[in-house]
Parts: C-alpha cells; structure tokens; sequence
C-alpha cells in the first residue's frame, strides 16, 4: 500500500490554509474552504493541488 501524501491548500478567496491529502488516483477540480466556505475551482490547473498547494498532484502540471 502505498503512503499518504498530503500537501497545504490556500484559498485564492480568504487566504485560509489547509493540509489535504493529495488524492493518488485522480484529479480533484475543487475543494470547498474551511476558512470562508467557498468553492475554489482549478481554472488554470489540472488540479486544486496543481493550482493551490505546495505539492502538485501525481499527474500535475502548473
């Protein structure tokens, strides 16, 4: 089984931070903020992760 890779989320909207794990089978096109309850859409990014977060997905590009 392979390990858990997790990564931190900001929010374009509140700034809030937020550690997720980064899904390894797929892409996530959006997350909803714990910080101001939005929903944050990759516009430009595979991924939230690839958009959003310290780490890119598995299959990311930026």
């Amino acid at each position: 089984m392979a390990e858990k890779e997790f990564a931190v989320l900001t929010c374009p909207h509140c700034g809030h931070r937020q550690e997720r794990e980064i899904p390894q089978d797929k892409c996530e096109p959006f997350y909803t903020c714990d910080g101001c309850g939005q929903v944050v859409v990759a516009e430009d990014a595979c991924c939230v992760f690839c958009a959003y977060a310290d780490k890119l997905c598995p299959f990311g590009h930026r």
